[in-house]
């Protein structure tokens, strides 16, 4: 399913800038001003595939998650029973 996105910009650029070979200074006043839109269309629609890849991300992601908890227990444990 395509993704359709739309927004809008408000910039400052502070400091002199040189356009077509003139140096001109813009202060805070000098505002620029755009829209901008856009569509994504995904060139891939393998759902399973997907699926499987984000289970396997998220299992990667548990276990480090399970790692890290179990070495911060065991610094925890150290620091309180010193040998």
């Amino acid at each position: 399913m395509p993704d359709f996105s739309i927004g809008y910009f408000n910039q400052s650029l502070v400091g002199t800038h040189e356009k077509d070979g003139v140096s001109k200074y813009y202060g805070v006043g000098k505002r620029f001003q755009g829209i901008e839109a856009g569509i994504s269309i995904p060139l891939f629609l393998n759902r399973k595939e997907q699926g499987l890849e984000q289970q396997k991300s998220t299992s990667r992601f548990k276990r480090h998650r399970w790692m890290l908890s179990i070495s911060v227990c065991s610094n925890v444990v150290q620091r309180c029973f010193p040998t």
